[in-house]
């Protein structure tokens, strides 16, 4: 019996260079997001601690409340001081940062596939774009 070997090879290969124009992504917000995030975390420990309390506080809150010690004449989010305010409110303000910040990763990503099959197509769905899968978000 004869075994028949079969080979592959290639002929020609042609390399192209394309510039493409395309704006670049502005991580600012992710940076600053992140930042926020991790500086509103309460990683320092406190000296004391009442019942029912929570073990540590933030950075943001330490400092933004020596920054700003003014007294408020009601309670926002459990303080009634100027700068533990603004340091409880600084993950929050984070968090939306970094979600801005995929939503336009994600449109950005749409618009550039367009015309391709997946995710490019959108989100889709339901009645209000038309029903289905093919709608646009």
């Amino acid at each position: 019996m004869i075994k028949k070997k079969s080979f592959a090879f290639i002929k020609n290969v042609d390399i192209e260079k394309i510039d493409i124009e395309a704006e670049e992504h502005n991580f600012n917000k992710t940076f600053l997001g992140s930042a926020f995030i991790l500086a509103g975390q309460p990683i320092l420990k406190k000296r004391f601690v009442m019942a029912g309390s929570a073990s540590g506080t933030s950075i943001a809150s330490k400092y933004l409340s020596k920054i700003l010690p003014q007294k408020l004449s009601i309670r926002i989010l459990g303080t009634t001081v100027v700068g533990r305010a603004i340091g409880r409110m600084v993950p929050y303000v984070g968090w939306t940062l970094l979600a801005i910040d995929i939503i336009e990763v994600l449109i950005e990503y749409s618009e550039e596939n367009d015309n391709k099959d997946g995710f490019g197509r959108g989100f889709g769905g339901g009645s209000f774009s038309g029903g289905g899968a093919g709608g646009r978000w």
